[in-house]
């Protein structure tokens, strides 16, 4: 991130009262300075990031999220059609293709969304 870039984004941000959404940030030093510098430079902004690990930055509040449930509601009548991470595959599958169904019997969609742990945007590159 340029610097200059950083600080258009610092001075639009000092004096507001905002939400900030950083998603799949991942450490390197430039980004923590980023986020260190946007805290300090709008107290007032909240600022929200995704990654995949804690960033170990002062004030983190880490919210662990978990993936996309890999099993139904009622698993005495699982249909793997049903399970939400088989269903987004399913959407997303529709979208790039002719629309198809998943037999009952046929547990591969359902074998691709534990292997990805149910992260919708793996599921959705996936499809």
């Amino acid at each position: 991130i340029g610097q200059s870039l950083l600080t258009q984004v610092a001075e639009h941000l000092a004096e507001r009262r905002c939400l900030l959404i950083l998603d799949g940030l991942e450490l390197h030093a430039e980004q923590a300075m980023f986020v260190t510098h946007l805290v300090a430079a709008a107290p007032d902004a909240s600022i929200i990031v995704t990654a995949r690990r804690e960033l170990g930055l002062d004030g983190e509040a880490p919210v662990p999220i978990q993936g996309l449930d890999l099993i139904t509601a009622e698993p005495e009548t699982d249909d793997a059609t049903q399970r939400p991470a088989c269903r987004l595959f399913l959407d997303h599958a529709a979208l790039n293709a002719q629309p198809f169904s998943l037999p009952e019997e046929d547990q591969s969609i359902a074998a691709i969304c534990r292997l990805l742990d149910g992260i919708p945007l793996a599921i959705q590159l996936t499809a």
